[in-house]
């Protein structure tokens, strides 16, 4: 039996494969980056063209060279040189996919920000009203705003940064810039996480390089990475305890995307219920400058878009065909999310659920997924909530998702070739079956492993044992290739009875 004690830092390997893989990445994003408008970047084949076919093949390749860089990221690298071979391509490929044609909600974002400039209020004003005419006529974007007879529907605290923006003659480009400026920061925490729970910090891979979040941010803009921010900075200041500044890190994320709220019970516990009062200023004060004489109206466009409007909704689109329209199909799938709630915080809370083991991690993802599968619409953005949780709760189905959600660029191609912005009848599916065939998987083991109490922290010492026999050519490859694990801390070989030179080889 030979004893191979594991160096304190073993020397890097594999940077050959993993750096193809990252190369790949960064040449998708650049030739993302060169589409222009998603919608015009259709395939044509005889007899029939996918709309914004090439937006499709490039999102699902860049997918897959995303889940390359995890599979060959290098084992035992120093941890400074594990964060930048994370952090150096994830710049790389934000910068080459910001040409990429911005969404049309950005005209909205400055628009809306220009109004609050100028001392209107957008809950009472939309951008088609007469009274904003001369404003209108001056400002550039406002002939691309979408639903402009809808008022503002984002929180006040996005408007009063919208109105920042407005002020420094912010363009399109630099609201993409600062949505990056977000999503890098999202990483980072990302990879804090990792590192307290004794994880892997390559599974940031999983954020850094999803298009998703690639595109729904240094691509098109949206704000949704500013709630993915402030959410995992509550979720590390929860880690750390610093229960103040958790609660008003969290009503800030509530400032960006109200969906946010649901994530607020699995954050409350006995031990910070007095601090509990922190997130009424942040989730609270930014609405003070728009409260003006009638303060219902400040939810008048979310109501509007809650009940009139659906789109690639999973359930509610299988509800509203069977119900026949969207106001019942709304109606039960709200009762279904509440009851969804409820189920999660009684079998998810950190500190009721012996497998969260005082993590709020799985009832924050649970409670945005929830909000996914009952919500009627779901663009591909809407998905990035849940992708900074992939890299802390590796799970097949919304990983799947993650690539068939590209199918909802053919509204994008729809509206290109024909006028109309609509999914072909084929597209839903597509981007649904895949999820729900993995994920009634992923409610089956649930159940079986709901009373399981789940260690989250991982071996910080293993012993590895290998039995060999006539091995010499490849034994010390091997134990070469075990120990670089750091957390490996020996490998025993056990010779059994070789005639050759394994026993040597191995030592």
């Amino acid at each position: 039996m030979i004893r191979s004690q594991a160096a304190p830092e073993a020397p890097a390997a594999g940077w050959g494969p993993y750096a193809a893989a990252a190369l790949l990445s960064i040449l998708l994003c650049l030739a993302g980056g060169r589409l222009g408008d998603i919608g015009a970047a259709s395939l044509d084949f005889p007899g029939w063209t996918l709309p914004a076919g090439r937006a499709i093949l490039l999102f699902a390749a860049m997918w897959a060279a995303g889940l390359a860089m995890l599979l060959l990221f290098p084992r035992g690298l120093t941890r400074r040189r594990r964060l930048l071979a994370i952090l150096v391509p994830a710049l790389l490929c934000r910068l080459f996919l910001l040409p990429l044609a911005p969404s049309d909600d950005l005209n909205r974002y400055l628009w809306e920000g220009r109004v609050v400039q100028k001392g209107v209020n957008p809950y009472l004003h939309p951008p088609d009203d007469p009274a904003l005419s001369a404003l209108a006529r001056q400002d550039p974007l406002h002939g691309g705003i979408n639903h402009p007879d809808i008022p503002a529907v984002y929180p006040p605290l996005m408007l009063l940064g919208f109105s920042g923006l407005a002020r420094l003659g912010a363009t399109p480009m630099a609201v993409k810039s600062v949505m990056t400026l977000f999503d890098l920061g999202t990483l980072v925490l990302v990879i804090r996480l990792l590192s307290h729970r004794g994880l892997d910090e390559r599974w940031a891979a999983l954020h850094a390089f999803n298009p998703v979040v690639l595109y729904a941010f240094a691509g098109q803009g949206h704000l949704d990475a500013v709630q993915n921010f402030f959410l995992l900075s509550a979720i590390c200041l929860y880690d750390q305890k610093r229960w103040g500044w958790m609660f008003a890190a969290a009503g800030l994320a509530v400032q960006t995307k109200y969906a946010a709220v649901l994530t607020l019970p699995f954050l409350v516990n006995r031990e910070n219920l007095g601090r509990l009062w922190a997130v009424l200023p942040a989730a609270g004060l930014p609405f003070l400058p728009f409260l003006g004489e009638t303060p219902g109206r400040m939810f008048t466009a979310l109501a509007a878009f809650g009940t009139q409007f659906a789109f690639n909704g999973s359930v509610h689109g299988l509800l509203r065909w069977t119900l026949g329209g969207i106001a019942p199909a709304t109606a039960a799938c709200q009762a279904m999310a509440a009851a969804a709630m409820i189920f999660g915080y009684l079998r998810l809370h950190p500190r009721r659920a012996p497998r969260c083991f005082d993590d709020p991690v799985s009832g924050c993802f649970f409670a945005l997924g929830a909000v996914l599968l009952f919500s009627p619409t779901v663009h591909f953005w809407y998905v990035a909530w849940i992708v900074p949780f992939l890299a802390l709760r590796p799970t097949a189905s919304w990983m799947v998702l993650c690539l068939t959600i590209g199918f909802g660029f053919t509204a994008d191609g729809m509206f290109h070739l024909t006028g109309r912005w609509h999914l072909p009848a084929w597209a839903g599916p597509a981007s649904w079956l895949p999820f729900w065939a993995l994920f009634a998987r992923d409610i089956r083991l649930f159940f079986l492993r709901r009373n399981t109490p789940l260690d989250p922290s991982p071996p910080a010492s293993v012993s590895v044992v290998i039995p060999a026999r006539n091995e010499g050519p490849g034994v010390a490859a091997c134990v070469s290739a075990v120990l670089r694990d750091r957390r490996v801390a020996e490998a025993i070989v056990v010779d059994g009875g070789s005639a050759d030179d394994t026993a040597v080889q191995a030592e």
